[in-house]
């Protein structure tokens, strides 16, 4: 599909993405994360890209590193003045780390609870 080639060129670097304006954000720590565990799944196939190995380690995760890299260039855009009210954004942001509220959990010694007050907050504030 679509978004497995993309995965795999960016993988193999062939192309690049621009970067977060703010590396701190959810989304772009999020983002950073995925492409970083692929990557290192990545560079212990056997075979490179093409190979079966790959495909089995790979290409199921695709989809959440290509939304992941649309999820933060989204929410980027959006940021500019005038664009989306800070409500919807902030929403938008929430329902994003909604979606893998495990890996935020891990990875940003954040808790469930915590990102479902957060995201009914986001809800509550529009």
């Amino acid at each position: 599909t679509c978004g497995a080639g993309l995965a795999s060129e960016l993988l193999a670097q062939k192309y690049s993405l621009p970067q977060p304006g703010d590396r701190t954000s959810p989304l772009a720590m999020y983002e950073r994360g995925v492409f970083d565990e692929m990557a290192a799944r990545a560079a212990t196939t056997s075979s490179g890209h093409r190979s079966e190995e790959f495909n089995a380690a790979i290409l199921p995760r695709c989809r959440t590193m290509v939304e992941a890299i649309g999820q933060r260039l989204a929410y980027e855009a959006a940021l500019r003045p005038g664009n989306v009210v800070p409500e919807v954004l902030d929403l938008f942001e929430k329902c994003c780390v909604q979606e893998d509220a495990s890996w935020h959990v891990e990875h940003r010694n954040d808790s469930r609870a915590r990102i479902w007050t957060a995201e009914e907050r986001a809800f509550t504030n529009l």
